[in-house]
Parts: structure tokens; sequence; C-alpha cells
């Protein structure tokens, strides 16, 4: 999933990938009163975490966001660096 992300990154760059968190998917036929088909998955964080690393960025930190009355789903950012020389 983030391999050509991390081919295409300077080494030393930094990748900032982030969204909402889940083992669900969705399927809305409407958004903002217009039809629509598309899928969104969720992933928990563990496995999101799992296939950045796997694709060699070495994850420095990441930011967690549970939901409140604002904020419906779990969120999540992870900040990754790709090291300098592989």
């Amino acid at each position: 999933m983030f391999d050509e992300f991390y081919r295409t990154l300077a080494p030393g760059g930094h990748l900032l990938p982030g969204g909402h968190l889940g083992d669900e998917h969705l399927s809305p036929a409407r958004s903002f009163g217009h039809p629509v088909s598309y899928r969104s998955y969720f992933l928990p964080l563990p496995r999101l975490a799992g296939l950045l690393r796997r694709s060699g960025p070495i994850v420095t930190a990441r930011m967690e966001q549970e939901p409140d009355g604002r904020v419906k789903r779990r969120s999540a950012c992870l900040l990754a660096r790709k090291p300098v020389r592989p």
C-alpha cells in the first residue's frame, strides 16, 4: 500500500499518512445530496502502522484522536521517515 510513496520519497524525507480507523467498510449511496458510488475501508491502527513499516520507512511518531461530541470516528496520523541510507 505504501511502497510507491516510499520509493518516490527522498532519502531523509518524511511521510505523514492519516485517516479514520476501524475494521469495517462503508458504501454510501448519497453524499452532500448527490448519488455516489465508492467504498471506504477503515483499518485498525496496528495494521496501518504495519503496512507502513513493511514498505521501509521508520515510524517516528503517531497521534490518535478518539471520538467525542464533534468527531464521530477514531482517527490517527503516523509520522515516518525514509532512512538516509537503506
